[in-house]
Order: C-alpha cells, then sequence, then structure tokens
C-alpha cells in the first residue's frame, strides 16, 4: 500500500470489504481483546498517526485559543514586584460565533425537487431524521468549527431509535480524523482516533476506527504497535452508509480559520490591553515626596490626624505622579481592532452607525466582509450538505426507499437586521408598479412563507369583495322597498 503524509494521504488500493454482523452498531465497549498479530494495515495506521500529529496539534491550538488559551495566558512577569496582568481579548471566540448566527442562525431548508423521490415520504423521513439528530443545532456547530479550525467532520453511523434501526450523526473532533483521499482527490478511506483508558492495561490507550466505503475496522495500539481488536466479538463491522461515512466541511480549499491570519494582530492587542492595565494597576497611587523635614513616626501620626506638615524654608512637598500615555495606547490598540476586523472578515460592533433606522442598503454595506465570507462558505457547505444526503439516500436505499439526492434544494437565510418600515414601503412601490405578489412577498424578509401569504391575500380581497356585494344588495333592497311605499 503507498501513502503520502496524513494531510493529504493517497492509497492505491483499498482493504477488503467483508460484510459481517449488520446488525450491530460500531459502539466501542471496555469487553476487548488484542489480536496476536498486527495486519498491513496496523503499519498504516501508525505512520498516518505519526503524520499528522503537527496537523492535529495546530487544529488544538486554534480550538483553544477560541476557548480563551492564548499566548498571553503564558507570559512571564519581569520581577516579581512589577503588575503582571494577562487580559485576553475576544475576538477568536467572537468571529466564529457570529458568522455562524448570521450565517446559519436560521435553519437551512432542505426541500426535495421533482424526481428526487416520493415526496410526501421523504418530507416524513426528513423530519424525524432531522428532529432525531438535531441537526438545526448541528449545522451551527459545523459553522463554527469550521471558523475556528478551518475544517470540521460528522460521522454518520447505523443507531437505534426505539427499538429501530436508524441512521445517528456525530460531529468530530478535526484533530482526531485523518481523512484518505486517491489521485482524484476522492475520499476512499478515513481513520477516527483518539486516546481512552483502558482498564485491562492500566493506562492510556490510542484506540483507532478505520473507515473504508463498506466496513470499520477497530485498532488499539499497545506499546507503539497497533494491534486488531475486538468489538462485540468482531474485528470489523459493516458501517451500512454505502461509503465513506465521514463528512466533512472545509471553510476554504485552503482549509483556514477565520481568525488566523489575524492572529499576531489578536497576540499584539491582548499585549496591549494587559500592558496598559498593569501600567495602571501599578502607579495607581501617587508617591509624595517631602524635602526639608524629618519623618518618623509621630509626624506620620499627625500627617494623618490634621493632614498639615512642617518642612524647612528650603523645604518642598509635591506628588510624584507617573504620566501614562493612555490615548497613544488607546489609537493603537483601535487600529489593531480594525485590522483584525478587516483580516478576519468580522463586523466592528463598535461602530455607531450600527445602531439606528439604517436603510438595507446600508446594512448591507456595513456587513459587507462578513456576508462575502459566509458567501464563499455557502458553497463549500453546499457540497459538504450534498455529500450528507448521499449517505443518508444509501442507508434508507437499504430499506427500499428510493432518494435522488441530487435533486434536491438547500436554502440559506442571513439572520440580518432589517428595517420593516422601509422593507413595507418597498413591497407597496413594487406592488404598484406591477411586480406579482408572489415575487413581491419573496423579496420581503418579514414573509416567511410567499405563497400562503399570497392565497391569504386572495382570501382577504374575495371576503372583502363579497362584504360589499353584500352591503350593495341590501342598499337596493332598501330602495327597492322605499319606492314600492
Amino acid at each position: 500500500m503507498a501513502t503520502k503524509t496524513a494531510e493529504n494521504t493517497v492509497i492505491q488500493n483499498t482493504p477488503d470489504q467483508d460484510k459481517l454482523n449488520p446488525n450491530a452498531t460500531g459502539a466501542i465497549d471496555d469487553s476487548v481483546s488484542k489480536s496476536d498479530l498486527p495486519d498491513k494495515k496496523a503499519e498504516t495506521i501508525k505512520k498516518l498517526i505519526s503524520d499528522h500529529k503537527t496537523k492535529a496539534e495546530n487544529l488544538k491550538t486554534r480550538y483553544f485559543r477560541y476557548k480563551g488559551k492564548k499566548p498571553i495566558c503564558t507570559r512571564p512577569a519581569e520581577s516579581t514586584a512589577k503588575v503582571n496582568n494577562k487580559l485576553i481579548s475576544g475576538f477568536e471566540r467572537e468571529v466564529p460565533d457570529v458568522k455562524a448566527a448570521y450565517g446559519c442562525g436560521i435553519p437551512i431548508t432542505v426541500e426535495f425537487l421533482e424526481g428526487a423521490g416520493n415526496v410526501d415520504q421523504l418530507n416524513n423521513l426528513k423530519s424525524d431524521l432531522m428532529t432525531m439528530n438535531n441537526v438545526e443545532d448541528l449545522d451551527p456547530e459545523h459553522w463554527k468549527m469550521a471558523a475556528i479550525t478551518g475544517v470540521s467532520y460528522e460521522l454518520w453511523y447505523n443507531g437505534v431509535h426505539q427499538g429501530k434501526a436508524v441512521a445517528k450523526v456525530l460531529q468530530l473532533w478535526p484533530w482526531e480524523v485523518i481523512p484518505i483521499y486517491n489521485k482524484n482527490q476522492d475520499l476512499v478511506e478515513a481513520i477516527r482516533y483518539n486516546k481512552e483508558f483502558h482498564q485491562d492495561l492500566n493506562k492510556e490507550v490510542t484506540t483507532v476506527e478505520y473507515y473504508d466505503s463498506t466496513n470499520v475496522y477497530y485498532y488499539r495500539d499497545v506499546n507503539g504497535t497497533y494491534y486488531p481488536y475486538e468489538v462485540k466479538g468482531v474485528y470489523e463491522l459493516p458501517h451500512m452508509m454505502g461509503k465513506v461515512p465521514i463528512n466533512k466541511a472545509i471553510n476554504n480549499k485552503e482549509e483556514i480559520g477565520d481568525t488566523e491570519l489575524a492572529e499576531s494582530y489578536i497576540d499584539a492587542f491582548d499585549r496591549a490591553i494587559s500592558d496598559l492595565s498593569s501600567e495602571m494597576e501599578q502607579t495607581r497611587l501617587a508617591y509624595l515626596l517631602i524635602y526639608g523635614a524629618v519623618l518618623d513616626e509621630e509626624v506620620f501620626t499627625r500627617l494623618k490626624q490634621t493632614g498639615a506638615l512642617q518642612v524647612d524654608s528650603d523645604g518642598k512637598i509635591e506628588w510624584l505622579i507617573k504620566d501614562v500615555n493612555v490615548e497613544g495606547v488607546r489609537e493603537v490598540m483601535d487600529r489593531l481592532e480594525k485590522l483584525i476586523i478587516r483580516f478576519s472578515g468580522s463586523v466592528d460592533f463598535t461602530d455607531k452607525d450600527l445602531y439606528g433606522n439604517l436603510t438595507k442598503m446600508a446594512i448591507s454595506y456595513k456587513l459587507r466582509l462578513l456576508e462575502s465570507k459566509c458567501s464563499v462558505f455557502e458553497r463549500k457547505y453546499t457540497s459538504f450538505l450534498r455529500n450528507r444526503w448521499e449517505i443518508i439516500s444509501n442507508y434508507w436505499d437499504l430499506n427500499g426507499i428510493s432518494l435522488d439526492y441530487l435533486k434536491m434544494k438547500y436554502t440559506f437565510t442571513r439572520n440580518v437586521p432589517v428595517n420593516t418600515v422601509e422593507e413595507a414601503d418597498t413591497l407597496k412601490k413594487h406592488i404598484e408598479a406591477g411586480v406579482s405578489k408572489t415575487t413581491s412577498f419573496a423579496q420581503t424578509s418579514f414573509i416567511d412563507d410567499p405563497d400562503a401569504e399570497f392565497e391569504k391575500a386572495i382570501e382577504e380581497q374575495n371576503a372583502e369583495l363579497d362584504s360589499y356585494n353584500l352591503t350593495e344588495a341590501k342598499d337596493n333592497e332598501n330602495r327597492e322597498e322605499e319606492e314600492e311605499k
């Protein structure tokens, strides 16, 4: 088996694909036993995990920065006599959270188009699948993780719900996954690995799940060598997903996180605000300088009581106050913040112009960097969703449920603040200009279902017409009665 690095591995052949125990779920338990001899896949696993170590540490570092573990936190003090505050900014957390809330805060709409299959049946299955797996929460988590580390993964597996076999999903830590590609960059295999404490060995060991298009194979590290081991009586299980069941969402082709290129500016901002805070705290008390007086305990006591102190004719009293250039530091921090926002493609929430009765055009201008970034990732995530539904369609096909995953539509709705007064006025002008009501309704953010709104408008119009006709008929009847009299 020929391999390259773990980050972009190429493999020439795939493992044997024997089908075993189709009712097993693949969950790892404690009842395991080691095989006596490692196989060829074990050698590949060892090399891939070794090659992946540096990338795994980089991914962890990006995530730890998101959680607030940053370089400033470990900065040593110059001396024990000096204040060494360690303040952290929240840019690494704010940028991904804002992106996820803006781009995916409103759940993605998944629709089956004509030719996808039995639409009514598919909609019922989709509703159960998405509710059971809490997909509306999972999608924003993928947006967030991809923005933090540059990549996010999910694993689909054969689970059980209320006694029935169902497709279930689990989001994976990106540093625990090694995708393996062929020369055409198709995902042909994948490795999931992590450390677990094993009671039999009384130590932490690395456990591995090795996936191909049909099966999952289980391995365990024993003293630096990987051996197949049993899970519920078998060394491998069919995963039932018809292809490698690990799905990958990338932030961009280079798999770069949103704040990665701005890290140096963020670290500089943390140092600046920490140093300013330390300096202010270090000099929070002014020093009293006294010339021409002998100070003892009695003089200090009298000074505290009366606030007065006698000095010689040549003596003087003054305060020593260190002048801290706060404004200069603030200017540097403001400049750093603008650079961070620019290079991370986020929004300046300190901009006072963001708040108020802004027009739609003004809001769009303020959000242009964020919108551009989300638009790029939306294309990547559409590919991710298409692959997700291919995996699901393969699983459903085992139960005789047909789905053409290529005939599906994904709609992303931005969670953007709107000026409803302006939109209502625009809607009125569109209709008066001859634009159809359905099209006009579709362009208005506060109308969720344009077709339903159009039908409701027609019903109200017909009701008003019926009421008018009834009133007119009643008036005519009254006139006729008056004329007869």
